[in-house]
């Protein structure tokens, strides 16, 4: 629909306690209307759609993937303020939204950041206020009703976790 222009985390129909949240990421130059086939499947497959239900996240993709990440943090937050006792979510990323995805079940400490040297990263967080854009983009923790994610064509540049999510920050 046209609203999904806007950051956010949209149910496609009322929610379900019973059923797994199964939200799909966009890539690159998308838009959830690319799943529209996707969805479209698994709604009218009675088993899927008695185990499933889905959600789009939304988001420009001219953000930094960072951003957009926070940004969907901050999202996944409120649906589990709103509903804590829902089955754990399976993220679907393709391409770029993989990696947004990823750093859902990703923790970064400040620590973390010290890979890039001690003084470079002493250096970047010298004016970094708690709570602050940077400091939400930077310093994040798994969230633990992420149960699995699947991958489509993410690039994901490496095996190492924390140094990718950080190559990628």
């Amino acid at each position: 629909s046209h609203h999904m222009g806007t950051t956010g985390l949209y149910m496609l129909q009322p929610y379900d306690p019973d059923r797994i949240p199964l939200i799909f990421v966009h890539g690159l130059i998308s838009t959830p209307r690319m799943w529209r086939n996707v969805i479209n499947e698994i709604e009218t497959d009675p088993t899927l759609r008695e185990k499933y239900q889905c959600w789009v996240f939304s988001y420009p993709t001219g953000n930094p993937p960072a951003y957009s990440a926070m940004r969907f943090r901050e999202e996944l937050a409120k649906v589990r303020e709103l509903y804590p006792n829902s089955p754990d979510y399976v993220l679907v990323g393709h391409s770029m939204g993989g990696l947004v995805s990823r750093m859902q079940s990703t923790t970064i400490t400040r620590e973390s950041w010290n890979i890039l040297g001690e003084k470079q990263a002493k250096n970047m967080f010298a004016n970094v206020k708690k709570g602050s854009l940077i400091d939400r983009c930077a310093i994040f923790e798994a969230n633990p009703k992420v149960d699995r994610i699947v991958f489509i064509c993410t690039p994901h540049r490496g095996s190492e976790m924390a140094v990718g999510s950080i190559g990628e920050l």
